[in-house]
């Protein structure tokens, strides 16, 4: 049987286990998908431990950037961003992936998709490295990273994400100037509104809510703004790890992958 698995804290609200059964079923393979209630202080107990089981893992916050210190290999994109969110077991040891980076910019459109466009980021923090990753990607000319304190900014800035967007700091809640997308890379706005004005025709809040849509979602679309939460991004990077622990992504995968995000 194969396992897999998903790792953080918390995870008992995670979709993963609903979305990788679905892509045993298509595959026709048996296997099970696992959440691991995993703490910084035990994860390097936990890896070693599911090693030898699990064929793959996911993981989420707040272990992303812990688990590198616990990998055999790194690849170049997990290393320059500093986090890893996929891990493929090997003989070696682990693997470390990234896949929110390239999963986000296939949610954006792809390369070029944004090109000459203006994006406020919401927090400085971890995610906020794969979203300015992707940004660049899509070609974005200016990148208005919004947070609490230029230390902050310094540190994502000094990882040297971008060669032509603009990468700029902005104050926490100063998003009035108008842009073209604004995305929230915070836990903030999950369950509770943001106390901040949104002047953007685009929302793309990376948290999701299993039953319903996130409060900043909600918020959003009040006003009649086009807002979306963190399900599609969830979708592509988890097609990502099927490609990486499988080695394919079979006909009729994504379609099946889709269906316990629309419930």
């Amino acid at each position: 049987m194969i396992r897999l698995g998903i790792l953080g804290d918390p995870v008992d609200e995670s979709l993963s286990p609903r979305i990788h059964a679905c892509a045993f079923m298509h595959r026709s393979r048996e296997g099970v998908y696992e959440r691991h209630q995993t703490t910084i202080a035990n994860v390097g107990f936990t890896l070693k431990r599911l090693q030898q089981s699990h064929l793959g893992l996911n993981v989420t916050a707040p272990l992303k950037t812990e688990v590198l210190d616990y990998c055999h290999g790194v690849s170049a994109l997990a290393a320059q961003l500093g986090a890893a969110n996929t891990l493929v077991a090997k003989k070696e040891g682990w693997w470390a992936e990234n896949t929110d980076a390239t999963g986000l910019l296939n949610v954006l459109g792809g390369a070029q998709s944004l090109r000459g466009q203006t994006v406020a980021v919401l927090g400085a923090g971890g995610a906020a490295r794969a979203v300015v990753w992707a940004l660049e990607g899509a070609g974005c000319e200016e990148i208005r990273i919004h947070c609490r304190s230029q230390r902050s900014f310094s540190i994502l800035n000094d990882r040297s994400l971008t060669r032509k967007a603009s990468l700029q700091w902005r104050p926490w809640g100063d998003v009035k100037d108008p842009v073209d997308l604004v995305i929230n890379s915070t836990p903030l706005g999950r369950h509770e509104p943001l106390p901040i004005e949104l002047r953007s025709p685009r929302i793309i809040d990376l948290n999701y809510r299993p039953h319903m849509t996130t409060e900043l979602c909600r918020q959003s679309r009040s006003i009649g703004l086009i807002a979306q939460d963190g399900r599609a991004l969830l979708l592509e990077q988890a097609l990502l790890a099927q490609q990486l622990w499988f080695g394919d992504l079979p006909v009729g995968l994504r379609d099946a992958m889709t269906q316990p995000l629309m419930k």
